[in-house]
């Protein structure tokens, strides 16, 4: 029971853990906090990019699935009077239904012509939202554009609780992720991930030991759009303003791009890239302009030197140890 517990307090997970609850305890700052509650909504979506990626599928069409979400929870709670707090998890369920239509014929594809579909459905995504003014209030956005929704309200208060202050909303979305992190984290220790995994190496080869290939990768694009959506309403509802051009194809490709750097090894690699570029974008704000340069150099060093993300970076170094023992003990043995 001790050991189990000792392990527990050492999991990387739970470091992760109480650094977040702890953090706002020692910054203070306004735009710091922001920039991390923006950070956490983002992770929420990589991770679901993530899972879909553990299938052999790159999908280049997750901001159209943060922005269903979005614009879902902004018409229930806008139009239809509904609590946000029932909102969101519709907005997860509707991303989902609509993931499940997209999955059907979509996962047919392999390699390239999945990533191809998936940005052309990106395109279509932003087409629809310019264009139909009354749901999407077109290039103004909700509030602003032609629609009867004259604001995007906060969260309702839960008690004492009240989400227009900064603090609270970090430690809403924090829970969110948290939950997030420990559902994806036991489905990476379950069959399901083994499954997941055995796929990705080779959807032939499990196919021809009888695993319903189709069946678990819809599962895993459903579930991924679910959360996807979910952190959609969660943006929503912390800008309380969305547009169009907050979903479009680069949202998509910053999220690639996190996964990318972090590392799709390990649960946390998408969360460790996605907090690192957001310190990084954040650094380097007055070279905005370059920002596209910046992130493509970033990607083509770590595509280059470090494949396993910035979470292979323990295993990197450890291999590097081994070989230099390894080389000094060889070059004893020949002075010998």
């Amino acid at each position: 029971m001790n050991s189990k517990f000792l392990n527990l307090i050492k999991s990387p997970i739970t470091i992760f853990i109480l650094i977040m609850i702890l953090t706002p305890i020692f910054i203070s700052n306004k735009y710091y906090i922001n920039v991390l509650v923006l950070a956490m909504i983002t992770c929420i979506a990589t991770l679901g990019f993530r899972l879909i990626q553990l299938t052999g599928h790159l999908s280049l069409a997750q901001g159209v699935f943060i922005g269903i979400g979005a614009y879902t929870s902004v018409t229930l709670v806008g139009i239809f009077g509904i609590s946000f707090w029932a909102a969101m998890p519709l907005a997860g369920v509707v991303a989902a239904i609509i993931g499940l239509i997209i999955a059907w014929p979509a996962l047919r594809l392999k390699g390239a012509y999945f990533a191809i579909l998936t940005l052309g459905l990106s395109e279509v995504f932003r087409v629809i939202l310019l264009n139909f003014w009354s749901f999407s209030g077109g290039p103004s956005g909700i509030p602003g554009g032609e629609t009867t929704i004259e604001s995007i309200p906060r969260p309702e208060n839960i008690l004492f609780i009240n989400f227009s202050s900064r603090i609270a909303y970090f430690y809403l979305v924090l829970i969110v992720l948290i939950i997030v992190v420990l559902i994806f984290n036991k489905m990476d220790k379950s069959t399901t991930g083994k499954t997941i995994d055995a796929i990705r190496q080779s959807d032939d080869l499990a196919l021809s030991i009888g695993i319903n290939v189709i069946g678990y990768k819809m599962n895993a694009f459903i579930i991924a759009c679910f959360f996807t959506g979910i952190s959609g309403a969660l943006l929503a509802h912390y800008l309380n303003s969305i547009t169009p051009g907050d979903f479009n194809f680069w949202k998509s490709s910053d999220i690639v791009l996190f996964s990318l750097i972090g590392g799709l090894g390990n649960i946390l690699g998408p969360i460790v890239g996605v907090i690192g570029m957001t310190i990084l974008s954040n650094s380097v704000a007055s070279f905005a302009q370059y920002q596209s340069i910046i992130y493509g150099v970033v990607a083509i060093i770590f595509i280059m030197l470090l494949p396993d993300g910035l979470v292979g970076i323990p295993k990197l170094i450890k291999s590097i140890l081994i070989k230099i023992i390894k080389n000094k003990k060889n070059n004893l043995n020949r002075g010998d």
